[in-house]
Formats: C-alpha cells, structure tokens, sequence
C-alpha cells in the first residue's frame, strides 16, 4: 500500500509540473468576437467605476429582449451589429475587442513517462 501512495504523490508532483506552450494566432482566428467575453468585460469594468450594470440593463440597451440576450449569451452567436451597439452605447466601457481563443495542448502521461503502468 505504501508504495502506491509514493506512486500517487509522484504523478500528482508530475501532473502539477507547469506547462509552457507557445502558439500563432492569425488575423482569421480573430475574426468573430466572443459575445460572453465582452459582456462579462463590460460589467467587471462597470463596477470598477462603480456604475450598476446588470444584464437586463445592457438587454434593454441594444433592443434586445431578455431570452434573445440569454440566448446569444449562452451560444456565443450573436451579430456583429451587437457589438457596434455595445461599443456605441458603452464607449467609455469597452475599449477593446474580446476573441475566445480555444487552444488544445497534449500533455504527456505521466503513467507513461515514468514507466509506472
């Protein structure tokens, strides 16, 4: 039993090992804006100015009926015509573009590398 605890500890050390990877991103990969990106920036950087915001309020804002901003919320797909409201409506708010970025990074097994299978 003691031995496969001193297994257990020395996967957990591998597994928590930091990982370095480097990747390109090209212009095509930005070329949609991440709806939930840019309404969770907007509220963080409303209440660091201390300005109430609250989804029902930005809903009303751009026209938009509570469900339909859920919606584009939830699947990430709402018109780039939003975000022209957004940035018309909340200038001083959103200074930036926001993209998700989805980078996939194959880890070795740690089982593996150290021969412990």
């Amino acid at each position: 039993m003691a031995h496969l605890e001193e297994n257990y500890i020395l996967i957990m050390k591998k597994i928590k090992k930091k990982v370095t990877t480097e990747t390109v991103i090209d212009a095509k990969t930005l070329d949609k804006e991440c709806f939930p990106a840019t309404i969770d920036a907007l509220i963080e950087n409303a209440g660091r100015n201390n300005i109430a915001l609250d989804i029902k309020g930005i809903a009303y804002s751009i026209n938009l009926t509570e469900e339909q901003f859920q919606n584009y919320y939830k699947h990430d797909n709402a018109p780039n015509e939003l975000f022209s409201l957004l940035r018309a409506q909340y200038n001083d708010l959103l200074k930036y573009t926001y993209h998700k970025i989805s980078i996939e990074v194959e880890l070795p097994d740690p089982l593996e590398e150290e021969g412990l299978e």
